[in-house]
């Protein structure tokens, strides 16, 4: 079975966050392993997702100003990668 990564910032409502849940939703229709990487530290889901989608999401308190954040969301992402392997 084929893992498949997707990178977001939030998934509130918006045209980036839609087609991550429309891709997201076909390739567990089609038997994909799918895993979707939240950066921002406040969960909204604003478009269903099927049951076999995995959400990883940043739960650290982020500092104020966006460019101090970059480091901890960069080893976030690092971290949750190795941990799932994606192939794609």
């Amino acid at each position: 079975m084929k893992k498949i990564s997707f990178i977001i910032y939030n998934l509130y409502p918006g045209g980036a966050e839609r087609v991550v849940s429309v891709l997201a939703n076909s390739f567990v229709k089609r038997g994909y392993q799918v895993s979707i990487i939240i950066l921002d530290n406040q969960y909204i889901r604003s478009y269903p997702l099927l049951e076999g989608i995995c959400i990883f999401q940043f739960k650290g308190k982020l500092p104020q100003k966006k460019v101090m954040r970059v480091p901890f969301q960069v080893l976030f992402t690092r971290k949750i990668l190795k941990k799932v392997n994606p192939d794609i």
